[in-house]
């Protein structure tokens, strides 16, 4: 079989493989939803698909796999290309922490990560890439813009209370050192209400002491 022969024949196998088992076709199934433009590669697999939740013009590429046990939900419009692994939970971690007491162990397993995986719509998963349990994409720039001006307003909010607190203890400043400044000035005038009394008694003392002397010598009779 010459060059010519040959590469006919491996172009007519790859077309025959591709019609029996490669080609992609419009139409699928989730949740009760029919899916119209929703296609998926007959070489993804798929597992616990009850537990996972499509939207229409979805597009999943060959090889992928989908591991649904947590809840896996991908939006309207998501484009995954190939070799591309979801899931929605993780053991490899607690195998290398647990080693072979991993199968009999009892009770919650040390590094087990597990979690529902949400793909927002419009996203788009290049290929070889592994989303772990948990994760969470969003795919529209517009409810991603929206939760910014979201957060931004919240901390303009707390800037502006922040503010009106800071002005307030600005206020209740001032008014204490008005207060120690009057309780100042009245400690002063007490202190020369206090000094102008101890010279009226001495000076009254001193007054008394005279008049004692010019009485004295006077006598009555008797």
């Amino acid at each position: 079989m010459n060059i010519r022969m040959r590469a006919a024949f491996n172009r007519w196998r790859r077309r025959l493989l591709r019609q029996l088992l490669g080609r992609i076709v419009f139409g699928e199934r989730s949740q009760g939803r029919d899916l119209p433009f929703t296609r998926i590669a007959p070489s993804v697999v798929i597992e616990h698909e009850d537990r996972l939740t499509l939207g229409d013009h979805v597009y999943i590429g060959p090889f992928c796999y989908l591991e649904a046990s947590s809840g896996l939900t991908i939006g309207e419009g998501v484009q995954i290309t190939s070799h591309v692994s979801i899931v929605s939970h993780s053991s490899h971690r607690s195998a290398r922490l647990l080693g072979r007491a991993f199968v009999s162990w009892q009770g919650p397993r040390p590094g087990w990560v597990g979690g529902e995986v949400h793909i927002g719509p419009y996203s788009f998963i290049g290929p070889h890439t592994v989303i772990e349990a948990g994760t969470r994409l969003v795919g529209d720039a517009r409810t991603s813009m929206d939760d910014i001006v979201v957060q931004v307003k919240r901390v303009s909010d707390l800037i502006s209370e922040i503010g009106a607190a800071t002005i307030e203890q600005t206020t209740g400043i001032g008014q204490v050192s008005t207060a120690v400044s009057q309780l100042d000035q009245a400690t002063q005038q007490n202190a020369a209400l206090v000094e102008e009394s101890a010279a009226a008694a001495e000076s009254l003392k001193q007054q008394a002491s005279k008049l004692a002397s010019v009485v004295s010598v006077f006598k009555l009779a008797t």
